[in-house]
């Protein structure tokens, strides 16, 4: 909340004391109330002042409203997380890496940039180079995951389960 919602804050709470029959905060509390409620955005405040006479027959403190108003927070973004999941696990389309003008000049710029400079690089002369390279860095003493472990040995012809004293040996 900032403060130019405070002419509203005291309106809603002015409503509310009428119907519970309840005494309205005016000058220095109107502030403890914008204070106490700075973090809570007007739309959630107002929601929750709306509600408040559904649920209580009192006036309601500063601490409750903004209590409910992170309760209001809360579930919003977890529906939130729960639609961005939903899209996550939809399938992938390959019609999204298409752009949607071919003629678009940062899409022409890519074609000419891979045809030119990506279609061009030689073949590695050593397609198992990643399996030498994890294969150094665990001989200089950098732990691997079980699986980095297994794969690189089995890349390079070794048993999976096999550690670097019999890989030695057997480079003998």
């Amino acid at each position: 909340m900032k403060k130019a919602d405070l002419t509203e804050l005291a309106n809603r709470l002015t409503e509310l004391a009428e119907a519970l029959q309840g005494k309205a905060p005016a000058g220095g509390g109107l502030k403890v109330w914008l204070d106490a409620l700075t973090e809570c955005d007007m739309n959630d405040v107002r929601a929750v002042l709306t509600d408040w006479p559904k649920n209580s027959s009192r006036m309601p403190a500063p601490n409750e409203v903004l209590k409910a108003c992170r309760t209001v927070l809360s579930e919003r973004l977890e529906k939130q997380a729960a639609e961005n999941a939903k899209d996550a696990r939809k399938p992938f389309d390959p019609a999204r890496l298409r752009p949607s003008d071919p003629n678009d000049p940062e899409y022409l710029n890519f074609r000419k940039w891979f045809r030119d400079d990506y279609g061009k690089r030689e073949p590695r002369a050593d397609h198992k180079e990643w399996a030498k390279t994890l294969r150094v860095r665990e001989e200089c003493g950098e732990v691997m995951l079980p699986i980095q472990r297994e794969k690189w040995r089995g890349a390079l012809g070794y048993p999976q389960r096999a550690t670097l004293e019999e890989i030695t040996r057997l480079d003998g």
